[in-house]
């Protein structure tokens, strides 16, 4: 994470080498990336705390375009670009750790809701937590 909450995210083309790459940046309340997952209407961000620090997991939904703002950008404030989509629940084991979100994988994308899976770091075998989310 940047100044003024940026979070930098590299989109390239994969191929021996990479190319077309370019970095973008979004706004994440001062969140960072846990993962990524493209759906049709984008990309879904897990959002978490930086490193191992505290903090909630939220769900968003961006539509690619930088958000830096300034002459020529790409979004403005009637049209972010980002739209968040919820908090994730805080799961709650009796051992008194403290689990993060760290992956996502999308089941069913094709009607809403969406079923979004996420894993946690720090549960038992990953506790792999099915989620419906509304993608209004």
């Amino acid at each position: 994470m940047l100044r003024g909450n940026f979070t930098p995210i590299l989109r390239c083309r994969f191929g021996p080498p990479p190319t077309d790459h370019e970095i973008l940046f979004v706004d994440l309340g001062g969140r960072g990336v846990r993962d990524l997952a493209t759906v049709d209407d984008g990309i879904l961000i897990l959002a978490g705390p930086v490193g191992d620090g505290p903090g909630s997991y939220q769900l968003y939904l961006w539509d690619g375009r930088d958000m830096v703002p300034g002459t020529g950008a790409p979004t403005s404030v009637k049209d972010p670009g980002l739209r968040l989509l919820g908090d994730l629940p805080d799961p709650t084991p009796l051992d008194g750790s403290h689990p993060k979100a760290e992956g996502l994988a999308i089941m069913e994308a094709k009607d809403k809701p969406w079923e979004v899976l996420v894993v946690y770091d720090g549960l038992n075998d990953g506790n792999a937590t099915r989620f419906k989310v509304d993608k209004r």
